[in-house]
């Protein structure tokens, strides 16, 4: 910071220093202040402390650098860096504190900036207490611990100038204590009270002058309003303490209320477990009856099945003759072909059926945008904008919908979280509709319900009955759709020539999707695009694209099963805050967007669009603030998986050439959206665990939408002592 040239810095100030107009408050603890010399150099002063109030500033000397200051030429630091602004002008200079705690250590003049108050207190700690006044000889002896005590006994560095200063702090006292008795009375006799007064009221060494000052009636009044204080303190204390055992007494009271509640409800607890327990022993009892009687019938059906097996027995010992016993066993060589053909038909009946329903699934003619080949990734960004916020009317930013297309296309599921009502389902139907999904000609978008205690695929999807020889199909449109997939898998000759399908989970966490979704979670893992094979049972089986995507909507309560961090480490996480709606905006009377005429991208031109660009590395700046950010959470112990890394990488590649960064707020909005939707969802646990953290990661600068999670995390789990993502 800059000073006038009329302050003065070789003693301690007692005044704060005011800022120049327009010029920034100092951004560190310690600070140097410039002034400009006569001949119009610039010559740097300190180090100083410094503490803002306003455009005042208030400077006093550093313990760390032993109180003292130097005064040092402007261009003599090695290192130093200026922060301009945007007219180019210099608003501060940083230089190394170690070099600069070096270069005081070697200046030829350094200042003392130790007060002669901070002084004294030494003198009084180094030497000797007592009532009585310092004899001659130990006035040298305390004059000789001066020059010899430690710093350590001062509690302050005492350089060979401060031990001067406190000698001549010293002299005072001595000269007085070296007067002989007499005259030291006579001149209490003969001192003015007024005067005297003044003086023992400021220094309470000379106790000999107490009874004369008190006949001063400035000091008798200073007593008696000194008394009364005193005294309406204690009164207002006796007053307090009266209220504080009242307050005391209710509580009291009242803990005795809540104690006898806290007994009728535990004895009317203790009632409903006696009652539910003997409800428990009841329906066991119960249940060891059924036991018993299921016996029984076990023990009868065996013992008839050992009736009918000696009846059979009998029967072929009465075959006595060889030609019974031949037509006997021609008989049973007859029936054993009959259903042995019957079996084969039902079992080739069953395993056809598959192959019947991919067979229906043939692959149409997918209604593909005649003009993708010649758009640019800038141009297909600009279509899909115009189709979610200008017709479909959802209020997005250009980064946003980049963020959405990014996050669908490079992750094999995307998670869509937040509360009820925020447009996470409406949301997924617009993006198939922008992408062409949504085509009446060729519908590639299929919504899931998903209900509570699903624990396979095959909830969702189908399966193959053993018994009845037939697929069962749980959800005729998705059974219908994965034969498809399986149909263009086989047909299909050029890899990525169709547009993607989408599939959409919704309220995806009713049940564990890590259980129902087993089988795509290795499809997360994949590198090279192979396809998922799905086995119905039988010999029924489907082999699903690497076109395939999913978007899964996610809600919170007690209701749902949390998200498992092997399903987080896979996804993409992107949170929907609620709208705030005009309630006389026409839109919201307006019907939905129809897409059903929407020609589709080809799944090819997505992946050149918003996959990971293998042939462009992000930006440096970007890549310094993910390191930022890295390095946070190394600080703090929380490793971030080689999986997600690999996923926030490819991220990057995509939206450094795609989203717009021209503004502060966007600067680094790729490093933002990824951090925010793939390292901060997997963040939960204990305070001491995770507070630190997310304090941190909230101050890395430039990243608002991560901000704005952790702020929320804090709010959220402040008091309980726990942090989550998902509250």
């Amino acid at each position: 910071m800059t000073s006038r040239k009329d302050v003065d810095l070789s003693s301690p100030l007692d005044h704060p220093v005011r800022l120049y107009p327009g010029e920034a408050a100092p951004q560190t603890n310690l600070v140097l202040v410039a002034q400009t010399t006569s001949e119009g150099a610039r010559r740097c002063f300190g180090p100083f402390e410094c503490t803002c109030s306003g455009e005042e500033v208030t400077l006093k000397a550093s313990s760390s650098f032993n109180m003292l200051v130097a005064g040092f030429d402007e261009g003599s630091f090695a290192f130093s860096i200026e922060l301009a602004d945007e007219n180019g002008d210099v608003t501060a200079q940083f230089v190394d504190a170690e070099e600069l705690r070096r270069k005081l250590a070697c200046a030829p003049d350094p200042i003392d900036w130790v007060s002669d108050a901070e002084l004294r207190d030494a003198l009084g700690r180094v030497a000797r207490t007592g009532d009585d006044p310092l004899t001659k000889s130990q006035m040298r002896a305390l004059k000789t611990n001066i020059a010899t005590c430690s710093d350590i006994e001062a509690k302050m560095t005492l350089t060979p100038q401060r031990r001067q200063r406190m000698l001549s702090l010293l002299k005072v006292s001595e000269d007085w204590n070296s007067l002989p008795e007499e005259i030291k009375s006579a001149a209490v006799e003969k001192a003015d009270p007024a005067q005297l007064a003044a003086y023992v009221l400021s220094n309470d060494h000379f106790r000999d002058f107490y009874d004369k000052v008190m006949e001063n009636d400035q000091v008798r009044d200073r007593v008696e309003q000194d008394r009364a204080r005193y005294q309406a303190q204690v009164e207002e204390a006796r007053k307090a303490a009266r209220e504080a055992a009242e307050d005391m007494a209710a509580a009291r009271r009242e803990l005795a209320t809540y104690e006898e509640e806290l007994e009728a409800k535990k004895a009317a607890l203790e009632q409903e477990v006696a009652a539910r327990t003997e409800d428990a022993r009841r329906e066991r009892d119960a249940l060891a009856e059924e036991v018993g009687r299921l016996s029984s019938e076990k023990r009868a059906l065996e013992e008839g099945k050992l009736f009918v097996e000696r009846r059979i027995r009998q029967a072929v010992a009465d075959m006595s003759d060889e030609a019974a016993v031949s037509g006997k066993l021609l008989e049973n060589e007859l029936i054993r072909q009959i259903v042995t053909s019957i079996a084969a038909k039902e079992d080739a009946a069953g395993a056809g059926e598959v192959a019947a329903a991919n067979a229906h699934a043939a692959v149409f003619g997918a209604t593909l945008r005649p003009d993708e080949d010649s758009l640019s990734a800038q141009e297909v960004l600009d279509v899909l904008e115009r189709s979610i916020r200008e017709r479909a009317g959802r209020d997005m930013d250009r980064n946003e919908v980049a963020n959405l297309m990014i996050c669908l296309t490079q992750g094999y599921i995307l998670t869509l979280a937040g509360l009820p009502g925020t447009g996470k389902t409406s949301l997924a139907s617009i993006m198939a509709g922008a992408l062409g999904l949504a085509n009446r000609a060729d519908c590639r978008f299929v919504e899931v319900p998903v209900e509570r205690g699903w624990t396979s695929y095959k909830d969702f999807i189908g399966y193959y009955n053993p018994l009845t020889k037939t697929m069962e199909q749980s959800n005729a449109a998705v059974f219908d759709a994965f034969s498809r997939l399986d149909g263009e898998l086989a047909a299909q000759e050029r890899p990525g020539a169709l547009p993607p399908f989408l599939f959409l989970l919704d309220e995806a966490n009713l049940s564990s999707i890590e259980h129902y979704w087993a089988p795509f979670l290795r499809a997360c893992d994949s590198a090279t695009g192979a396809a998922v094979d799905l086995s119905l049972g039988g010999s029924s089986l489907l082999r699903v694209p690497d076109h395939v995507r999913f978007v899964a909507t996610v809600n919170f309560d007690h209701t749902t099963e949390e998200l498992s961090p092997r399903f987080l480490d896979r996804s993409w996480v992107v949170t929907l805050d609620p709208e705030v709606f005009d309630a006389d905006a026409e839109e919201l009377f307006s019907p939905p967007c129809d897409f059903k005429d929407e020609p589709a991208f080809s799944f090819a031109k997505l992946q050149e669009t918003f996959g990971p660009r293998r042939d462009a590395a992000p930006s440096a700046d970007l890549r310094a603030k993910l390191r930022e950010v890295m390095d946070v959470c190394a600080k703090h112990g929380h490793s971030v998986s080689p999986r997600s890394q690999k996923m926030v990488w490819g991220y990057l590649r995509a939206a450094d050439g795609l989203m717009d960064r021209s503004t502060a707020q966007s600067q680094y909005a790729p490093v933002d959206f990824a951090v925010a939707q793939k390292i901060l969802p997997l963040l939960s646990g204990a305070e001491e665990r995770l507070e630190g953290l997310l304090r941190d990661l909230g101050q890395v600068n430039g990243l608002p939408v991560v901000k704005g999670r952790v702020e929320h995390m804090l709010e959220v789990g402040n008091g309980s002592g726990y942090y989550q993502y998902f509250a």
